[in-house]
C-alpha cells in the first residue's frame, strides 16, 4: 500500500498525522478490520509521539473541519472550531525542519512551552496574529523565511510560520499569492468544511 500526498512532507503542514490517519483508515477498510475511528486516531497519535514526528496534529485532523483550537493534549480534548470555508490561504514551503530535533531538545521545548498562547482566536486575523506571536517568541523562525514574512507584513497581509517542522510561510487572503510568489511557488489552500475519516477510494 502506498500513501500519496499533494503537499510537501516535513514542511509543517501536519502531513505525518494526516498520512498516518489515511494509511490506517485505508488498511482498516481494505482488510475489514472494523476498528473504530477513535481507535485509529489513538493509534496514529501514539505513533506520532513514538516516532517524534508531531505532538497533537492527529486531533486536528479527526474532527469537524474549520480552524482548530485545542487547549489540552491528547486526541479527545475540548476543541473550539472557527469555520471559514470562504477563507483563502497561500502557503510557501522553502524546505523542512526536523520536528524530532525540536521536541527532543529540552531548551527548545522550554521556549515552546513558554511561548504557548492562552485562549483561542476570535477571527482568522486574530489566529494569524497569535500564531506569529507564538512563532516569534518560541525562537523557531528560520532566517530563510524572514524575507517572505516581512514582505507580507509590509503589504498588510497576516502571515506566520508553518509549525513546528517547516521552513514555510502561510498567509491569509488572495493578496498573499503575488507577494509570496516573489519567493517561490505558493500553494492555494482552503479551510476544510469537514474533517475526520472520509475514505474515498482504496487502491490495493
Amino acid at each position: 500500500m502506498k500513501t500519496v500526498t499533494s503537499l510537501p512532507p516535513g514542511a509543517g503542514f501536519g502531513l505525518s498525522a494526516a498520512a498516518l490517519l489515511a494509511t490506517l483508515a485505508a488498511t482498516n477498510a481494505l482488510f475489514d478490520l472494523h476498528h473504530t475511528d477513535v481507535a485509529l486516531a489513538r493509534l496514529a497519535h501514539l505513533s506520532e509521539l513514538h516516532s517524534r514526528t508531531g505532538l497533537g496534529d492527529v486531533a486536528a485532523c479527526t474532527g469537524g473541519g474549520g480552524i482548530v483550537c485545542r487547549t489540552q493534549p491528547g486526541i479527545t480534548p475540548a476543541i473550539t472550531r472557527m469555520h471559514g470555508e470562504s477563507i483563502h490561504i497561500a502557503a510557501l514551503s522553502l524546505g523542512a525542519l526536523s520536528t524530532a530535533d525540536v521536541i527532543t531538545s529540552p531548551n527548545e521545548m522550554a521556549r515552546v512551552t513558554e511561548a504557548y498562547p492562552p485562549g483561542c482566536a476570535e477571527s482568522p486575523e486574530d489566529f494569524f496574529r497569535i500564531s506569529r506571536a507564538f512563532a516569534e517568541k518560541s525562537g523557531l523562525i528560520p532566517d530563510e523565511i524572514r524575507p517572505a514574512l516581512q514582505a507580507c507584513e509590509a503589504n498588510g497581509i497576516p502571515a506566520s510560520m508553518t509549525m513546528l517542522g517547516g521552513k514555510g510561510v502561510f498567509a491569509l487572503g488572495n493578496k498573499a499569492f503575488p507577494v509570496l510568489s516573489e519567493f517561490g511557488t505558493p500553494l492555494e489552500l482552503h479551510v476544510a468544511a469537514k474533517g475526520g475519516f472520509r475514505l474515498i477510494e482504496v487502491i490495493p
